[in-house]
């Protein structure tokens, strides 16, 4: 008995040291990219907003306010059943040739989700190019049936590429502006053209995939803004909005 219960107690400690080394081995993938050092860390820690070890709002901000805590919300969002979260089909999409484009011209193209190249003023801006899954491992959730075309390589040469994140999320209404505000802040900001984006791609909320869509024609139609909604890699003049 004691035999036994000798070589359980060593399986069950090496599953646990097992499981740590993968852990620490998977979170330091380069996926996950790395905490600030060097040149990058001294300028993050000259900020007026950094202190005590981190950076501060400029007034206290509630983070959650949907009343549940950090794993009721992730739980919740991995294994609650939601309908509508990804399109039943392949959406469609315009594969343009980036290469071929004339500098000389305003333009710009979506490629889904948060992601865009704007041209202007013979310069390009490369905005928070994502061009694989939303998540760190490739079978996590995938991009919708049809919005996987544009690779890094399928890029022109840019000038700036502009990183940043976020999106919608209903319980982040102190974080994140929410869809029923958008055309106020719109009209507030004297918006000449206007993209919505955070969505088309990956299902990263729980709501419908094609909400965003909806909110963006409800802008345009109904409350008269000029709202862009191009397809997936359609090239929008700008001189034509």
């Amino acid at each position: 008995m004691g035999k036994k219960r000798f070589r359980m107690m060593w399986v069950i400690l090496s599953v646990i040291v097992l499981s740590a080394v993968v852990g620490v081995v998977f979170v330091n993938m380069p996926q996950f990219g790395r905490l600030p050092r060097g040149e990058r860390l001294a300028r993050i820690e000259r900020s007026a907003h950094y202190r005590d070890g981190e950076f501060r709002n400029l007034h206290e901000t509630v983070l959650m306010t949907s009343g549940k805590g950090f794993f009721q919300n992730l739980t919740g969002f991995l294994f609650r059943k939601q309908a509508g979260l990804r399109p039943d089909s392949t959406l469609p999409v315009i594969k343009t040739d980036l290469q071929t484009l004339n500098l000389s011209e305003d333009l710009l193209v979506w490629f889904g989700h948060s992601s865009y190249l704007i041209q202007m003023e013979g310069k390009r801006l490369l905005v928070d190019p994502v061009f694989c899954t939303a998540a760190p491992v490739s079978f996590v959730n995938k991009p919708f049936k049809g919005t996987e075309v544009y690779r890094p390589e399928d890029m022109p040469d840019i000038d700036w590429a502009i990183l940043e994140n976020g999106q919608y999320n209903e319980g982040w209404k102190y974080i994140h502006l929410m869809p029923g505000y958008m055309a106020a802040v719109a009209r507030e900001l004297k918006a000449a053209k206007i993209l919505t984006v955070h969505h088309s791609k990956y299902a990263l909320a729980t709501h419908p995939w094609d909400e965003p869509l909806k909110n963006a024609r409800r802008m345009r139609d109904r409350d008269s803004l000029p709202v862009v909604i191009p397809q997936i890699g359609e090239v929008v003049n700008m001189a034509e909005y």
